[in-house]
């Protein structure tokens, strides 16, 4: 079997996988894989394979995908999104007005799941970070921006920020992201009433695209991550 499955907010990918097999009766003795992960927070279409469609993962991997994405802006973080600590590092900003296709090398944040082989352990990024173990080559990809397109921009207090990012960081199961700590760090840094600006963006990458490196090179991160479609490679 293969079909397009919603993961929700919150959801590990094991939680979203046991939630499939309950809600369609799918035996624990049958293999279930996910064509293309998201993270804790990110939700929206995910391709989920059984049985012997298991061994077409792959190719679907390597689909091109669409996300919509919210953007705090001013902010940025070390897993560039709201489940990290605040930085304010400043990087590079392309200009996506003018710049409609482009390809790039992306760095992964500390905390992915991409995999590194280090001193005999093959474990993800988020692993080494964890345990305070410095990754000495840090993985990269090169990755195509097919599109990018502004939707809307507004702007919002910091008591409403402050608002929906708790509620986005308490849909995640506890004691496994920092998530206390995280929310004291927002907590101080939006104590006082400032208005902070949000913007909604539509992206299109190519495979292994991370819509919060996106983020994080535009001086933001982001706080919802969407992914609406796959798209023929």
């Amino acid at each position: 079997m293969i079909l397009l499955f919603d993961k929700k907010i919150g959801e590990t990918m094991d939680e979203m996988i046991s939630r499939f097999r309950q809600e369609y009766s799918i035996d624990n003795k049958i293999k279930v894989a996910y064509a293309g992960r998201l993270d804790p927070l990110a939700f929206g279409k995910i391709i989920l394979l059984t049985d012997r469609d298991i061994y077409d993962k792959e190719k679907y991997c390597g689909k091109d995908k669409t996300y919509t994405t919210w953007i705090v802006q001013g902010i940025q973080t070390d897993t560039y999104d709201i489940m990290g600590k605040i930085t304010d590092d400043k990087n590079w900003k392309p200009i996506f007005n003018d710049v409609k296709e482009f390809e790039y090398e992306q760095e992964y944040p500390m905390y992915s799941s991409i995999y590194v082989i280090q001193d005999g352990m093959r474990k993800p990024l988020w692993y080494y970070e964890k345990n305070n173990i410095k990754v000495i080559n840090m993985p990269s990809k090169k990755v195509k921006l097919i599109s990018g397109e502004k939707i809307t921009e507004e702007s919002i207090s910091s008591i409403e920020l402050l608002r929906l990012i708790k509620d986005r960081i308490d849909r995640v199961k506890k004691d496994t992201y920092r998530q206390d700590e995280i929310i004291t760090l927002w907590q101080d840094k939006l104590k006082d009433d400032n208005n902070y600006t949000i913007s909604k963006w539509k992206f299109t990458v190519t495979s292994g695209g991370y819509i919060r490196y996106l983020a994080n090179k535009m001086d933001g991160c982001c706080y919802d991550i969407e992914r609406i479609s796959y798209h023929n490679t």
